[in-house]
């Protein structure tokens, strides 16, 4: 609504808008904001971890309905540049206050199976830009030991998690279908893909009738049932702390 909103204001649109005030200035010349229609030179796919531990083809999505929240291709080079663009005031003191806090900038994006991250750490200096094209827990690890090993701290060697999938027959799965709530204003819709159940897009491997490996960002989840053995709710196991999602409804 606020593209839209600004188209209005300016007579000019949002693709325009953003190459005139947020592109050019920080020179970024290999971002542009486009839909299914446009013909992007080197566009990388995207991928999803698939249900037996595997990668799939991300179900192609046309973006547009993303304008002014994610509609945008770009490179890492690139996004480097628009946090350098946003340090420097080059878009004015309002960026500056509102992207920038006591630890610097930290930007974070998902779409369809892309990743991408741009982080600035004030302290350090360090700055860590990735983007992908496989959303998986190694980004997450990537994020938080590059800065320490960039300072010149020790991190430990990372590993990859140890799995081992079974078959879940599919009335069970069946079973744990429904609304859950990440937090206030954020469902998670967990149904059945085929034979594989999905939170939202996120793929869940199962290892347990009840237990579920997250590819997507390495972590545990447990259906919880209540004393009539109906699913309550899940815990979303982060690090080995549980995060509760309450079932808040049918689908």
């Amino acid at each position: 609504m606020l593209a839209r909103v600004l188209e209005l204001a300016s007579g000019t649109s949002h693709h325009e808008l953003l190459q005139r005030t947020v592109f050019a200035p920080a020179g970024m010349t290999h971002s542009l904001h486009t839909d299914s229609r446009a013909i992007v030179p080197a566009r990388a796919s995207s991928y999803l971890p698939g249900a037996d531990g595997g990668i799939t083809n991300a179900r192609l999505k046309d973006l547009s309905y993303l304008v002014g929240a994610g509609s945008i291709y770009s490179t890492t080079r690139d996004l480097q540049r628009m946090l350098t663009a946003v340090r420097e005031g080059l878009y004015g003191p309002g960026a500056q206050s509102s992207f920038i806090d006591e630890t610097g900038i930290d930007w974070n994006g998902v779409t369809n199976g892309f990743r991408a991250f741009a982080d600035w750490h004030k302290k350090s200096d360090v700055t860590v830009v990735l983007t992908a094209n496989l959303q998986t827990g190694a980004a997450n690890s990537i994020r938080r030991d590059v800065p320490l090993i960039a300072a010149g701290q020790s991190v430990p060697l990372p590993v990859l998690p140890a799995i081992d999938p079974i078959e879940v027959d599919v009335d069970v799965l069946r079973r744990w279908q429904g609304t859950y709530e990440l937090r206030p204003g954020s469902p998670l819709r967990v149904h059945l893909d085929g034979d594989a159940l999905r939170v939202n897009d996120w793929v869940l491997v199962p290892t347990g009738e009840r237990r579920f490996f997250s590819p997507q960002d390495y972590a545990e989840v447990v259906v919880v049932l209540d004393d009539a053995g109906r699913p309550e709710r899940l815990d979303w196991y982060v690090n080995g702390e549980p995060f509760p999602c309450p079932r808040i409804g049918d689908l």
